[in-house]
């Protein structure tokens, strides 16, 4: 799909940008520092997450988290995040994996997602790769194919700026971008984590990002902003570490979202953004989705601003520098992004048929398609937005007409739908049959057929006594009981003469077909 589709998506993207995730999905990653379920760091998550400043709400409904230390803590993060003010109360974890060092979780909000799996996709160990790569495949409710699914892969790579934690690093991404080249063609995936790189020369990036091997495997950045990172106040709008400057205050970029091709194509489920125009030097860029929550651009190097933050406002902002108390190493700031929800085509019809038409006339019927996706369930304030526009080509068999080219039709509650004229030919007589194909994006049904039927019959009514051949016995039956032959209104002898005009016309056919 063009990216201009992209660059249109990201402007409606910007209408609800960072307002509270009632709408679309929004998938959220957080390294949330030494994690063990301690009660006393529970409000402050609360309020991270649900807490809201001019509307705006971090508020996930897929959550992937790093560091967290055990299966009874990602219970407890469970119940805090359903039982915190402002919260659906919807939650549920993925099935919990234990593997070496700290692990990765995943919480879904039931009401807006499914979850088909979880899976290993790096097992780690301490040899090979520090922690699991934990892989959890998830689809829209009330969508059913496979194509509007997506993989979310959570990591936490090796920490630190060494020779051995770069070499480290490097091999992790190995295993991560050869899980990802294994996926099928077209597959939808998000991986995201602490990946605590410094520059965009790591090896471990350019793995991950780099074009080669299988090109479905490739990562891409959404936000377009690679670079040197560490230290370089040119990336201040997308540190996400510290918080605190007792860690070094907010100089890093450690946490990503990356994205594969499919999933940034601005088509179907796709990142509300566009990938190929960089994020800008503010945090509330127009184009994107994509956020460092509480990173306000004004807080390179020192603690992040509290009292005057101008994306999540000052308790929203103590929260997340409150949530690590207690701990020992460096917090992070989360990060998100929103996910558009495909298109759903519906059509008014499923048989149009035309009826008895007379031959040389023009026979023509509407037919509407609609672009019905939820807007109740998906779209921000039921405006359409965060729901793909439906891009679909009419494509009739021979003897049949419909108009030329691809449509978009785009999820709005006040839109009757795109109508079109569907035309039969009638230049030939006899009865006709055929269908309509509508091809489109909605993932659900790609394709619609539609049947057509119809009659192209004589202006003039011959047949008299209805027995399917015009002949001398349609004569005796007019003299038994007079038809409008002519179809003129009026019943008189100028019908008689055009019926045995018509008679005496098959008769001779009918010799000279005979002696060829």
């Amino acid at each position: 799909m063009p990216n201009r589709r992209a660059m249109v998506v990201g402007a409606a993207a910007a209408l609800g940008v960072c307002a509270s995730a009632s709408a679309q999905i929004r998938v959220g990653c957080w390294n949330l520092t030494e994690y063990n379920g301690i009660p006393s760091r529970s409000a402050a998550f609360q309020t991270s997450i649900f807490g809201t400043f001019e509307g705006r709400s971090f508020a996930p409904d897929v959550l992937i988290v790093q560091e967290i230390a055990s299966e009874a803590a990602t219970i407890t993060f469970t119940g805090l995040l359903n039982t915190a003010p402002g919260s659906p109360g919807d939650y549920a974890y993925a099935t919990f994996v234990n593997g070496p060092d700290t692990d990765s979780a995943c919480f879904y909000r039931t009401s807006k997602l499914s979850l088909l799996g979880t899976a290993v996709a790096v097992s780690g160990s301490l040899t090979v790769s520090t922690r699991h790569v934990m892989r959890y495949h998830l689809r829209p409710v009330s969508y059913s194919s496979s194509a509007a699914s997506f993989y979310l892969l959570s990591a936490h790579l090796k920490a630190g700026n060494s020779s051995t934690d770069r070499d480290r690093r490097a091999e992790e991404a190995l295993l991560v971008r050869a899980h990802l080249d294994a996926l099928p063609a077209g597959t939808r995936f998000i991986f995201g984590g602490d990946l605590n790189l410094y520059t965009h020369t790591e090896p471990a990036w350019g793995t991950l990002t780099a074009p080669g091997g299988v090109e479905g495997g490739r990562l891409y950045d959404p936000i377009n902003r690679a670079g040197s990172w560490n230290l370089n106040a040119s990336f201040a709008a997308v540190h996400t570490q510290s918080p605190t400057s007792a860690f070094g205050g907010m100089d890093d970029r450690f946490d990503f979202l990356l994205v594969s091709d499919s999933i940034s194509q601005g088509q179907g489920l796709a990142y509300m953004g566009d990938r190929n125009v960089p994020y800008g030097s503010v945090w509330n860029d127009p184009v994107h989705s994509y956020r460092c929550w509480g990173n306000d651009g004004f807080s390179f190097n020192q603690s992040m601003r509290i009292a005057n933050n101008t994306m999540v406002g000052p308790v929203v902002a103590q929260a997340l520098f409150d949530h690590f108390a207690g701990t020992s190493t460096a917090p992070h700031l989360p990060v998100f992004l929103d996910l558009q929800v495909p298109a759903r085509a519906s059509v008014s019809t499923l048989t149009l048929d035309f009826g008895t038409v007379f031959q040389g006339a023009v026979a023509q019927l509407p037919l509407t398609v609609t672009n019905v996706a939820n807007i109740a369930l998906w779209s921000k304030d039921g405006t359409g937005a965060g729901i793909d526009a439906l891009t679909y080509t009419l494509s009739p068999s021979a003897g049949f007409t419909a108009p030329a080219g691809t449509f978009n039709e785009a999820a709005d509650p006040g839109a009757v739908g795109n109508v079109h004229q569907i035309g039969m030919l009638t230049a030939m007589l006899g009865p006709k049959s055929g269908t309509l194909t509508i091809a489109s994006d909605d993932p659900e049904a790609p394709t619609i057929i539609v049947t057509l039927l119809g009659n192209v019959i004589t202006p003039f009514d011959f047949d008299v006594n209805d027995d399917g051949v015009v002949d001398i016995e349609d004569a005796y039956a007019w003299l038994v009981s007079p038809t409008d032959v002519t179809a003129d209104g009026v019943i008189d002898g100028a019908d008689l003469v055009e019926l045995i005009a018509e008679i005496r016309r098959l008769e001779v056919q009918d010799m000279t077909s005979g002696r060829r």
